[in-house]
């Protein structure tokens, strides 16, 4: 006659397993869910940059405004004209500032108004996306499927683009008009930097960004 060991349950077991795996999930998910909550968007209005996260530049697009939003700049050098490349690596981020006043160099902290805005790297993907979420290093499938309207051209895709934006104001008599652009540059299938790009005739005069008038 056979007897079978009686194999006692211990009651937690169960309960253990489930805190464990639990513990298990939170860790490989909170640094995706903190990742996601870092992002900041770049958002535009009438077709212009209007912010970077809670920075708006629309209101305030100088170095200085530059410097309390994102930090001190890794490095700044001249560029084409009496403008000034400033760039934060670890923010991923490059911004353009023009000095429209000729006796005023470009690269003096606190001259000069932002015209462009490239965001690139590693660094620029945590950080930044677009009003739909595109970001550096998305494919060019989720591209298209975010902006169907874009267009190829020389080895870039235009998102949007506004050659000539309706005249937003009068400066010295003048009526100031403005175009504005958003572009992705790729590489190997895959978005490898975001420009926003805008030209104002004598608009960086003001201070602000021209469909601001207030």
């Amino acid at each position: 006659m056979r007897y079978s060991r009686a194999v006692q349950i211990n009651p937690n077991r169960n309960l253990l397993l489930a805190i464990a795996s639990l513990a298990a999930l939170l860790v490989f998910t909170l640094p995706v869910a903190k990742a996601e909550a870092s992002l900041k968007t770049i958002s535009t209005q009438s077709g212009l940059p209007y912010s970077l996260g809670d920075w708006k530049i629309a209101r305030n697009s100088t170095p200085t405004a530059a410097r309390t939003a994102l930090g001190v700049e890794d490095a700044a050098a001249p560029h084409a004209g009496n403008s000034c490349v400033r760039q934060w690596i670890f923010r991923g981020m490059r911004i353009e500032f023009q000095e429209s006043r000729p006796a005023r160099k470009a690269c003096v902290v606190g001259n000069g108004f932002a015209t462009s805005f490239s965001v690139f790297g590693e660094a620029g993907r945590a950080n930044w996306q677009t009003g739909l979420r595109l970001r550096v290093g998305d494919s060019v499938a989720r591209l298209r499927g975010l902006y169907p309207q874009a267009v190829f051209t020389a080895g870039r895709w235009v998102l949007a683009d506004f050659p000539k934006l309706p005249p937003w104001g009068r400066l010295r008599g003048a009526t100031l008009t403005t175009g504005a652009s958003v572009v992705a540059r790729v590489s190997a299938g895959r978005v490898s930097s975001l420009v926003y790009s805008v030209v104002a005739a004598d608009a960086l005069e003001v201070g602000v960004m021209p469909h601001i008038t207030n």
